[in-house]
């Protein structure tokens, strides 16, 4: 083998495991992250500057322990090419000829195993990591990776050999060698700290995404695609953490099966992070079962896979496949929004077919930062967006409480509601106190409520009561008012005036006939799959040459549609249905408690 900047002597054993415009500018940006990126990940090896050709065999394995292992001369062929399996001392060595003299003062000898160990070159000890003790309190552990300095001087022409001497009594009893290297330091640390640096910048976007997310989740808007696309963010840098810090911590080697089990972890609820936000995120049906399938069989494979490096790649393989098809399906079915996913997502799936392990060791970071980028900025511009839309509500809001005020206080409904009073005092003077009285409680009552941006239920139904109590009279109907709840203690509530305005509607479009009829609001708090909602529904009798406003138009719904916006977002729901000559309006909208 001959020796560049960088040359493999043996590796074996499991490794570390106005929107148009704004979308083009944002996907360029992006574009020049990912071409950035890539250069980094994949950094040129630097040519060789060393006058040493170095050929090497196979490491050969021996448990057991004897400082005539160490010499050049004693005969090996009895020892095996496999690992020894023991909790006691055991040795490796290598045979290597040196072709030509003279090797550059900046090669080393970097080694990555389970134990303490001391280097022996000819039978002179070179090097040690940690300790090699008798028992495991003697010894003292080792850095997984160490690299030893070699001195060109004692590399001259012909056959030499390298020889570990290990003990092992921190590790469990797995493989322990994973691989040793002749590497030229210099060169090796620019190949690796461009990439290191890279990827642990990202690692802080992502976590400042994640904390973004969650203050988004824990102070603004409870969605629950906020709070998953924290966590993935968090887990994705806890990924990139794990992994990339081998390259500027060398934590002792009893924690590297520790480290291996953790990144197994992470990937497995990655695994689960990810299609669970795009379910949330595409409004798929059946998330649940979905998630529930996808856990047992990450579970599965983290229960049936031995090795670590296979575990995390075919987690990742799974995890990318079940995410694409679920952007597939969203895609077919025309959710807006999941076009930059794919992009994303193809960031994984292209390397994935072709890299193998490399995949897992670099490309599947690549790809996953590319792809959560992709997620935080798409989830930024709709959280931009729909803070514009709330403001736009807002500004409509307080411009329809300003015209249903001066609707309740204009000239005309006053006139008419004491022209009325006056009838029914002159034809029932206790009828028409009665009617004053009412009137009065209602303006009370309304502009106690109007300027506050929600109320109690039970004070915007006492409200509807009097405005069906006093309509009544001025009608000369009997207007009969129900309600039939099965929560509206403590902390319900609900912006001001959404009933009241539904009732007035109720009154002003339904049929009640010569003899009246009946006015019901029914109050329930339902269970569905994104929390609780409370549901309120007012139903009145109509006709159909009657018929009432339609969700679209009308100031009424209008009003309630702002509120409803101002106070809730999206999150909320308005429905219209009609049989048998009843009239139903529901709303439903989140709700604090169940």
């Amino acid at each position: 083998m001959e020796l560049g900047a960088r040359s493999e002597v043996c590796s074996a054993g499991p490794g570390s495991g106005d929107r148009d415009g704004s979308l083009k500018r944002t996907n360029s940006v992006l574009l020049a992250v990912l071409l950035f990126a890539v250069a980094l990940a994949n950094p040129l090896t630097a040519s060789s500057t060393s006058a040493a050709d170095l050929r090497s065999g196979q490491f050969l394995f021996q448990a057991g322990d004897s400082m005539d292992w160490a010499v050049r001369t004693f005969d090996d062929s009895a020892w095996s090419f496999d690992q020894p399996v023991t909790d006691d001392h055991w040795w490796c060595r290598i045979h290597v000829e040196t072709v030509e003299f003279g090797l550059e003062e900046s090669l080393h000898l970097r080694a990555r195993m389970l134990g303490a160990w001391e280097l022996y070159l000819d039978g002179r000890l070179i090097g040690r990591n940690g300790t090699v003790g008798t028992s495991k309190e003697s010894e003292i552990p080792g850095a997984y990776t160490r690299a030893i300095p070699l001195d060109p001087l004692a590399w001259t022409k012909g056959h030499h050999v390298l020889a570990f001497r290990v003990s092992s009594f921190h590790a469990a009893r797995i493989s322990r060698y994973h691989g040793v290297a002749f590497v030229d330091l210099e060169a090796d640390y620019l190949d690796e700290f461009p990439t290191t640096v890279l990827f642990m910048s990202l690692a802080g976007l992502l976590v400042f995404g994640s904390v973004f997310f969650l203050l988004l989740y824990g102070f603004a808007e409870r969605r629950p695609a906020h709070l998953l696309l924290g966590l993935l963010c968090s887990a994705v840098a806890t990924l990139l953490v794990l992994e990339f810090s081998k390259f500027f911590y060398h934590y002792p080697y009893y924690l590297h099966r520790t480290r291996l089990i953790l990144i197994s972890f992470d990937t497995m609820i990655i695994g689960i992070l990810l299609p669970a936000f795009l379910l949330n995120y595409a409004s798929i049906p059946g998330k649940r079962q979905i998630l529930g399938f996808q856990a047992l069989i990450l579970a599965t494979m983290l229960l049936v896979i031995g090795n670590f490096d296979r575990q995390c790649l075919f987690m990742q393989r799974e995890t990318i496949g079940v995410s694409m098809a679920i952007v597939v399906w969203g895609l077919w079915k025309r959710r807006s929004g999941l076009v930059p996913v794919l992009l994303g997502l193809s960031a994984c799936f292209a390397p994935m077919l072709f890299t193998g392990m490399r995949f897992a060791d670099r490309w599947l970071f690549l790809g996953f930062v590319i792809l959560v980028l992709l997620l935080v900025v798409q989830a930024t511009r709709t959280v931009a967006e729909r803070y514009r839309e709330r403001q736009e509500a807002l500004a409509r809001a307080a411009s329809l409480r300003y015209e249903l005020l001066q609707k309740r206080i204009q000239p005309h409904f006053l006139m008419n509601s004491l022209a009325t009073a006056i009838s029914w005092i002159e034809e029932n003077p206790s009828s028409g106190i009665q009617m004053l009285r009412t009137l009065a409680r209602e303006l009370e009552a309304f502009f106690r409520i109007g300027e506050r941006p929600s109320i109690p239920a039970t004070e915007e139904l006492e409200l509807c009561r009097l405005h069906a109590a006093t309509m009544g009279y001025m009608l000369d109907r009997k207007i009969e008012f129900t309600v039939e709840v099965s929560d509206l203690g403590g902390s319900a509530t609900l912006p001001p005036g959404i009933l009241l305005t539904l009732v007035e509607n109720a009154i002003t479009h339904g049929s009640f006939g010569s003899t009246g009829g009946e006015i019901h609001i029914r109050q329930e708090t339902i269970e569905e799959t994104d929390g609780w909602r409370q549901c309120y529904e007012v139903t009145n009798p109509f006709s159909t040459s009657n018929t009432p406003c339609r969700p679209g138009g009308g100031q009424g719904l209008t009003y309630i549609r702002s509120r409803l916006e101002e106070a809730y977002g999206q999150d909320w729901a308005l429905e219209v249905a009609s049989a048998d000559g009843i009239w139903a309006t529901q709303i439903r909208f989140r709700s604090t408690h169940p």
